[in-house]
């Protein structure tokens, strides 16, 4: 395959030796001139290229969406941006260079650069013996090169993308420059191409579904660092006739054929900075140091990774590179089931890195208490769950058991790093005594009607006070239609008629803050919170309310008690307050 390759490399560079265009970064002008490209106003002009050869140094040719047909040369230092790169497309038209640059600090960001022409030195974006240049943002497509660095030095090549391209981002007799962030996926020949280059930095790159990761051909003391390198379809590291490379903390993980080393480079970066994370190694990790000889693991492997006779990555490491903390799960409901409403159901969306990339999720923590704290501290372990689990029934903690719990999930990774989901999921209940209850749902359910939020509870009639229509509405079992109350969510309060003694018992989602409109008059609220610290004197403060009442069994036959300054509000009661002007009122869980 090596020799094969090489052959046609040979071929290429043929008619590479004869190209002459090229990209750059300039510094812009206190005084620059902005030109605009397409738009709607009747003064801008239709083609880049105009735009360009009417600027001077420092200036800048600033280009609306659209497809412009066209062969841009940039021979003078300036900026070249475009609105978005998805929609400020140049396209070639299948010839030539699409944007050549010729001259120094050049920048060049925000397009979309396709259809060069097929010979071996037609580029999407060209660099042609120049410095200082910043191409950054960009997307190259089906060129013959995406970015094309020519006997150029010092340059910048940041988070752009490269898909369909015999090279993504390509490198010819060109040195001291850095190649950073750039995502080269999917169908380039090679993800990055270095031929004849020296000194430059190819960093923080993924290269993924192409032919090639990264290719070094006769290139030398560069260096490949935090590289993620996946899927290729040929080698995901080749170095061929080259010497003094070095490659450290890559990930390099289900290529058909992971190196190949025929030169005298570097693998790992020395005890204890380390080599390459390699998802076919197969050592363990039980001894530590220089020569791995003493006790104790340091997530280093004890014996290194071959790449052949004479190449070897010394120091592997066990688990992938750039590995923060797993992303979260995402909360999606808590119900009640079982037998009775007997049990808590929680469901969630898993986190992106399960069963992705290097499938980092080993699975799911439950944690629970029976008192609500915002950041889940003081709760206990509950279960562990393997990852691809969105699903856990907590039995026999739902109607019937006389405890709240408040439950926290999160993503537990291989290298023992959790990120909890940042919503939590609770079950609460309140006993409701036959007769006359005031009560309300501190919880956002799933399901608000009637119906589902009342399932646990033997009742014949709910009401509620409509204050915005200064009416009441009613839930009654003995009307053929039940009434016009049909559902109770969070921030109301309502009247129900307990017929035996029941439980109020419901699941959901915890709500961070709600917004309670408040209208000139009496309102009848709930209280979506668990601060059990929030007092009448905080509500007046908030609202400028002048006087609350709450719940009192004793106090027939209205039920109703004004609260003192000091009481403290409860979840699970309602409430009437009395504002002398429409307000709002912002409630925060705790």
């Amino acid at each position: 395959m090596v020799n094969k390759r090489m052959s046609l490399l040979v071929a290429y560079f043929v008619f590479m030796s004869v190209l002459g265009s090229v990209v750059t970064i300039l510094p812009e002008s206190s005084r620059a001139t902005i030109r605009y490209v397409g738009g709607s106003n009747p003064g801008n002009y239709t083609t880049i290229q105009d735009a360009i050869n009417d600027s001077a140094p420092g200036d800048i040719v600033y280009v609306y969406n659209g497809t412009y047909n066209e062969h841009v040369v940039v021979d003078l230092p300036m900026s070249l941006i475009g609105e978005d790169r998805d929609t400020t497309i140049i396209d070639g038209s299948g010839s030539g260079d699409v944007v050549n640059v010729t001259a120094n600090w050049v920048n060049i960001s925000w397009f979309t650069v396709k259809n060069s022409g097929p010979d071996g030195g037609d580029s999407g974006i060209e660099l042609y013996q120049v410095q200082n240049c910043h191409i950054s943002n960009n997307t190259a497509i089906s060129d013959t090169w995406g970015i094309f660095l020519d006997s150029s030095a010092n340059n910048t090549v940041l988070d752009n993308s490269a898909s369909y391209n015999r090279g993504g981002i390509t490198l010819f007799s060109s040195s001291d420059n850095s190649i950073f962030g750039n995502t080269l996926y999917p169908g380039n020949t090679d993800g990055i191409f270095l031929y004849d280059s020296e000194n430059n930095t190819i960093s923080n790159n993924t290269s993924t579904d192409n032919g090639f990761g990264f290719y070094l051909w006769f290139a030398r003391d560069n260096t490949m660092v935090g590289n993620d390198v996946h899927l290729n379809t040929g080698t995901g590291i080749l170095m061929f006739g080259s010497n003094g490379n070095l490659a450290y903390h890559n990930n390099l993980v289900n290529n058909a054929q992971q190196a190949y080393d025929d030169g005298a480079n570097l693998w790992d970066n020395g005890y204890p900075s380390g080599g390459n994370y390699w998802d076919n190694y197969t050592g363990l990790d039980l001894l530590s140091g220089p020569n791995q000889d003493q006790p104790g693991s340091d997530v280093i492997g004890d014996t290194p990774f071959v790449i052949d006779s004479d190449s070897q990555d010394r120091y592997p490491h066990m688990f992938p590179f750039g590995m923060g903390a797993p992303k979260p799960p995402t909360m999606l409901l808590a119900t009640l089931g079982g037998a009775g409403f007997q049990n808590v159901t929680l469901a969630w969306s898993p986190s992106g890195d399960d069963g992705t990339g290097n499938k980092s999720v080993v699975g799911y923590q439950i944690y629970r208490n029976v008192s609500y704290d915002i950041e889940g501290l003081g709760y206990t372990f509950h279960t562990f769950l393997v990852n691809g689990t969105s699903e856990f029934v907590d039995v026999l903690a739902g109607e019937g058991n006389p405890d709240n719990y408040f439950y926290r999930v999160c993503a537990l990774d291989v290298k023992n790093k959790s990120t909890c989901a940042e919503d939590q999921a609770a079950k609460f209940t309140r006993s409701l005594s036959a007769g006359q209850n005031l009560v309300s749902i501190p919880l956002a359910p799933s399901n608000e009607s009637i119906g589902a939020v009342l399932q646990t509870v033997s009742f014949d009639r709910v009401w509620f006070f409509d204050s915005v229509n200064q009416q009441w509405r009613s839930f009654d079992k003995s009307k053929p239609y039940f009434g016009d109350l049909n559902s109770v969510n969070r921030t109301i309060g309502f009247w129900i008629n307990v017929t035996g003694s029941s439980n109020l018992t419901i699941a959901g989602m915890v709500p961070s803050r709600t917004s309670v409109h408040l209208d000139t008059g009496w309102n009848l609220v709930g209280f979506p919170s668990f601060n059990a610290s929030f007092t009448a004197t905080n509500l007046k403060s908030s609202t400028g309310s002048s006087r609350i009442e709450g719940f009192d069994s004793l106090s027939s036959p209205y039920y109703l008690r004004l609260l003192g300054d000091l009481e403290t509000f409860e979840a699970g009661y309602g409430y009437w307050i009395w504002v002398d002007s429409e307000t709002t009122w912002v409630v925060k869980s705790s």
